[in-house]
């Protein structure tokens, strides 16, 4: 049986599905989180924001249930969070992909090196690596500063 995207009729090995997970998504999904303060501190959203554990698993079920799809190709966490551990947020990320519900694991918008200190974590413990990185854009902030940590960025020149 080849499962497909039902409101297209497409078969879902045809496309590329990304998404990320951090910020908590409301219910209501009209609603943007940034216009309502504490929402994340309301209790039928607790481990739904951050990248605990709980809180990755949760937000990749949710987005599992809403794109109604059996797996995602990419999944992103969005931003760095530092009340977790490296450990935790790799092992976690590692355990989607080897449940097949994600197949690939990047990042984004964070520092370069949070970016490789998580990468480095997965490697020396022989978890699954990033394979995609959204760099933070900033005009005051500029990830130049990659070249002094040894992290190896390739500029893509216009």
């Amino acid at each position: 049986m080849i499962y497909r995207i039902p409101q297209y009729n497409i078969p879902r090995h045809q496309i590329i599905i990304a998404t990320k997970c951090y910020t908590v998504v409301p219910n209501d999904l009209t609603t943007h989180p940034l216009f309502v303060p504490g929402l994340d501190k309301l209790p039928e959203y607790v481990n739904q924001s951050g990248l605990s554990r709980a809180a990755i698993f949760n937000a990749v079920d949710a987005s599992l249930t809403r794109l109604d799809t059996p797996y995602i190709d990419l999944l992103q966490i969005h931003r760095f969070d530092p009340s977790v551990t490296p450990e935790e947020i790799m092992k976690a990320l590692h355990d989607l992909v080897q449940s097949g519900k994600v197949r690939y694991i990047g990042a984004s918008s964070m520092r370069c090196w949070q970016f490789a200190m998580l990468n480095e974590v997965a490697d020396r413990n022989g978890w699954t690596k990033f394979v995609s990185m959204q760099d933070e854009y900033s005009l005051l902030y500029r990830e130049e500063v990659c070249q002094n940590q040894l992290v190896k960025i390739d500029w893509i020149s216009s």
